[in-house]
């Protein structure tokens, strides 16, 4: 992926020249990050009623989910770990969508937890096998 298509594809990251800069493995790593901001920011808006926000944060993690799942290469991971990633983002696609239609916090403190054990394995990848 070159700079430009980056940028493009990344645009719901804030630092563009993070983008810029960063090999696939970093720019997964960047989306897993700002999904986990989006998903704070959706928590803190159901505790404030803020339907209008919530719903935005919310739509924006399912961007980030739906681009992370169109990245899995199941040449580099094997097929079993690809269907498992897929699987996984997946449900919690369908978990956000339960809380955005429910105004429920508890899919997204799970949610949240499921990213942050997914990064942590994500960064303990080798860097021969950092590919997406």
């Amino acid at each position: 992926m070159n700079a430009v298509t980056a940028v493009k594809a990344y645009s719901f990251i804030d630092n563009v020249a993070l983008v810029e800069q960063a090999t696939p493995h970093q720019l997964v790593t960047l989306l897993m990050r700002s999904a986990n901001q989006r998903l704070a920011q959706a928590l803190k808006s159901v505790e404030q009623n803020d339907i209008s926000a919530k719903s935005e944060h919310l739509s924006k993690a399912l961007d980030i989910f739906n681009y992370l799942s169109v990245c899995v290469e199941p040449q580099q991971g094997g097929e079993d770990l690809s269907e498992n990633l897929l699987n996984l983002y997946a449900y919690m696609k369908n978990r956000i969508l339960h809380a955005n239609l429910h105004h429920d916090a508890a899919p997204l403190i799970e949610i949240k937890s499921l990213l942050m054990e997914l990064e942590t394995g994500w960064q303990a990848i080798s860097g021969s096998d950092q590919n997406v």
